[in-house]
């Protein structure tokens, strides 16, 4: 393979220490991204790999940009078709600004930095820098030879977690599910590129390193059937497919040791195999639920109705979209409550998000450098051929992943790299410009590489802000798992809002960390004086003011809108007119999520709060038909969300609460019931309907109770005022001997409590109590549990 140096015959030795170092730069890179992981952020793995590629790439540009101004000279590979990258760009770039999503779009959080604007910024760097760098032919085996190597060890991690062997220390890492990619399905992608690839070298190249494509090939193979998901094989299948195709039309350029062929073959036909046929092998693990096609692509289409149909949403905010859009159906599911981050499929995630010029930009991408490769295949030129043959099948796979799967940072670097390198095995056409010629054109590169120079060394300083900032909000996360007090926990999350600013979600867990702490001083029986009194001001204060800010830089996620609410809510006893607040934000954050029955709830919850606080004010301050219009807000919103959701049990609950402050105890116990239908297995809501029903105390309530707490016993054997309410019961139907027995197994529970052996004296000696008995033991807030 040729290469069309910029240099000298004998470069000067600092120019060739900048070209090595900017590949040095790339093949460690290489090596590093697919198995890189840090335990000291809350996201192992993303935030990372993103912090990984933005370091190594940019001082990768610095060098080569270095060596060509030291040496005056410009070269450029250039193709139309390159174009189509900064293009992309571009549309992202635009997107992120019409949309104003904030940190979320430019830099990515919470798994989406793989499609913010600056790893698509540092992708198409890394496409550059490829397209020039890879004309050496030890370069690309240098590279190679990384990836590989890379892979056995990222292969090794995933077989000793998907076979429970825990060799890392770390917490995370025990899981099954734990890979140095990302979700099992991802490293089963990244690893079928991979064995594409290893293949595609065995069969093609003269000098082969054979451990060393074997152990790859056995060690992704085996990770893949210890998954056995059927778009791995696949993948594999078409990459592979292609691979015999190009060796079939070009056998007089390629097929020279067909013995060559037996690894590949045996490959594909094992991959068909288990494609056809369950692996004997595969692990059970939990399944990663995506949103269906189906759901994606009404999302999408919603989408492009509310924002713009050209350029999306915003990188990064599916999660919005999904929140905004998704179907009533939902609530049917396990996952009603769950906000999914991205589509099943990559081109609609992107279709979503960048719109129909971003979608468009990237398929065209994918045609165009198969065009190019198809162009050099039928050329007479046989130089890059057996490259060609190698990389052409795994941008095979590569395509059939982006519309059959999701991304990840691991896939986009791979799609980067897999496009810089057919561009540059494909396309000879450079521009080469000797800068010395004409001395002001020089004055003026060096000017522009001094401030491309700032430029970066800015970038990499705000990287490492925001690595720092991340840092100390993971020790925040750690610290409130451990059970530190709230004021530790704040600390650190001011410090990452301080090194960070611009982070909504930061703000938000700083606001509900003030809000905590201002649960703690509500808590305290202490009178409430001028001084704590304006203490408790301050804190709400501060709570409100860190959950407004997380609501401006992020207003479309409705997270923000909630915690600001939740501060309102606790401060209705503290600031005038918090209510109302309260009511807006969780309006507006109902607004934003309006399939989510949890928003009326808690309206109405707001309206049935203030209906109770006005009938026990003692100055009577509120007519009547203001406490009734109360309660009957208060309803119409838990009706509201058990219309989105007829199960949902703390709407159920609150209208049972509802209705025994009303007095209607009868739609209460109608309501309750209903409720342990939905719930057949909770303990406490089948004993909170007996308690109901001794409350009503009708006819045949003693028996309708009595069953209840049976059944609340079966459920729970030892569920300590389930018995003693049994005992009650059997008491008030003169069943003494079998009250007596209750009350035994009680007191065995717990034998210090006196009032359970006073009634079990007042039960041997005939006596019969009148009055309801009261809780042994303090019930949990049955609408936290639900």
């Amino acid at each position: 393979m040729s290469f069309l140096s910029f240099f000298e015959k004998k470069p000067h030795p600092f120019t060739k220490f900048c070209l090595q170092a900017s590949q040095w730069s790339l093949w460690i890179f290489f090596f590093l991204f697919p198995i890189f992981f840090l335990p000291w952020t809350t996201d192992v793995l993303e935030i990372n790999k993103q912090t990984l590629f933005v370091f190594f790439i940019l001082f990768s540009l610095l060098f080569w940009l270095g060596a060509q101004i030291f040496t005056k000279t410009i070269y450029f590979r250039y193709h139309p078709v390159f174009l189509l990258f900064p293009l992309f760009f571009l549309v992202v770039l635009i997107s992120a600004i019409i949309n104003q999503t904030g940190f979320l779009s430019w830099v990515g959080e919470s798994l989406q930095e793989y499609t913010s604007v600056l790893t698509v910024f540092i992708g198409v760097i890394l496409f550059y820098l490829i397209l020039h760098l890879a004309r050496e032919k030890y370069f690309l085996k240098k590279s190679f030879f990384a990836l590989f190597a890379s892979g056995i060890i990222t292969s090794f991690f995933g077989i000793c977690s998907l076979l429970q062997w825990q060799i890392l220390p770390f917490d995370f890492a025990q899981s099954i599910t734990f890979n140095t990619v990302g979700t099992i399905n991802s490293l089963g992608i990244f690893l079928s590129f991979l064995l594409v690839l290893a293949c595609g070298y065995w069969a093609t190249e003269k000098k082969i390193p054979r451990t060393f494509l074997v152990l790859s090939i056995l060690f992704s193979f085996i990770v893949l059937m210890l998954i056995d998901f059927w778009i791995l094989w696949l993948s594999v299948l078409l990459g592979l497919l292609g691979l015999f195709l190009l060796i079939f039309f070009q056998a007089e350029k390629l097929a020279k040791n067909t013995r060559r062929f037996l690894l590949p073959i045996t490959v594909f036909v094992l991959s068909l195999f288990f494609l056809v046929l369950p692996s004997p092998f595969q692990r059970h693990f939990p399944a990663e639920v995506v949103p269906s096609f189906g759901a994606s692509k009404e999302i999408m289409q919603q989408t492009w109705k509310e924002y713009s149909f050209l350029f999306g949403s915003g990188p990064g905010t599916y999660v919005y979209n999904y929140a905004k859009f998704r179907s009533n159906e939902m609530n049917t599911t396990p996952f009603w409550d769950v906000r999914f981050d991205r589509s099943g499929f990559h081109f609609i995630t992107l279709a979503t998000t960048l719109g129909v010029l971003g979608v468009g930009i990237f398929v065209f991408i994918f045609l165009s450098f198969f065009s190019l490769c198809l162009k050099k295949l039928r050329s007479k030129e046989t130089t890059e051929t057996s490259w060609l043959a190698m990389i052409f099948p795994v941008w095979i796979s590569i395509v059939f992943s982006s519309f059959f799967y999701t991304s990840n940072m691991t896939l986009q670097i791979i799609f980067f790299l897999f496009a810089g390198i057919i561009g540059s095995i494909c396309v000879d056409r450079t521009i080469h410009h000797h800068l010395k010629k004409k001395r002001y054109v020089h004055s003026t590169a060096i000017v522009l590489f001094i401030l491309v120079s700032f430029g970066i060394f800015v970038v990499l300083f705000l990287t490492g802000f925001r690595y720092v900032s991340e840092i100390s909000f993971a020790k925040a996360v750690r610290l409130e798992r451990s059970g530190a007090s709230i004021e530790e926990i704040n600390q650190k999350l001011r410090k990452a809002v301080f090194l960070n600013q611009y982070h909504d979600i930061y703000y938000r867990n700083l606001g509900q960390g003030i809000l905590e702490e201002v649960k703690e001083e509500l808590s305290l029986q202490e009178k409430l004086s001028e001084q704590r009194g304006q203490y408790l001001q301050s804190l709400v204060a501060a709570g409100l003011n860190a959950s407004m800010r997380a609501t401006d830089l992020a207003p479309e996620n409705v997270l923000n809108w909630s915690v600001r609410a939740r501060i309102y809510q606790q401060a209705t006893d503290i600031i005038p007119e918090a209510q109302s607040h309260a009511l807006s934000a969780f309006e507006k954050a109902w607004q934003l999520e309006p399939q989510n029955p949890l928003y009326p709830t808690e309206i109405g919850k707001i309206y049935f709060s203030s209906a109770i606080k006005k009938q026990q004010d003692p100055l009577k301050q509120s007519t009547h038909e203001e406490i009734e219009n109360d309660f009957y807000q208060a309803q119409m919103y838990f009706e509201k969300a058990l219309a989105l959701k007829k199960d949902f049990g703390q709407a159920h609950y609150q209208l049972v609460l509802l209705f025994q402050q009303q007095g209607r105890i009868d739609d209460a116990i109608g309501k309750m019931e209903s409720l342990a239908n939905y719930h057949l297995k909770d303990t406490e809501i089948w004993f909170q309907l007996g308690l109901l029903y001794l409350y009503r105390n009708n006819t045949e309530d003693l028996d309708r109770a009595q069953l209840v707490f049976e059944q609340t016993l079966m459920l729970a054997p030892t569920h300590i005022n389930a018995l003693w309410f049994l005992g009650y019961v059997q008491e008030q139907k003169g069943n003494l001997d079998s009250a007596i027995k209750i009350i035994e197994r009680v007191l065995e529970l717990q034998p210090e409590n006196q009032n359970v052996q006073k009634k079990l004296e007042q039960l041997k000696q005939g006596k019969i109590t009148q009055n309801q008995a009261i809780l042994l033991e303090q019930e949990q807030n049955l609408s936290s549990s639900l």
